[in-house]
């Protein structure tokens, strides 16, 4: 997933900055996330942070921080109708476990 965000300067120079981040979905959410979400979909995701760490074969320590999902609105638009609000614990039944 991409986060843009963008400020003025004190220079009144305006800059933006993107921040990649991966997104893990389980059960039903991953399949709406595979069916649905295409490169450049908008969505609002909730869901809690979650911190891996790990050593590669050169005993090199590295981490990696995801966001672990357990709800998702659709942003965009099909043909003109308002976003889609996925509750997936309602309908959906999915809890993140």
């Amino acid at each position: 997933m991409a986060v843009n965000r963008g400020w003025t300067t004190s220079n009144g120079e305006r800059r933006e900055a993107t921040e990649w981040f991966n997104v893990i979905a389980w059960g039903n959410l991953a399949e709406i996330c595979n069916q649905y979400l295409r490169k450049a979909s908008k969505v609002y995701v909730e869901g809690r942070l979650q911190t891996r760490s790990w050593d590669d074969p050169e005993g090199q320590r590295h981490s990696r921080t995801e966001l672990v999902a357990d709800e998702m609105v659709i942003l965009d638009s099909r043909s003109g109708s308002e976003p889609e609000d996925i509750d997936l614990d309602e309908e959906l039944g999915f809890q993140c476990q």
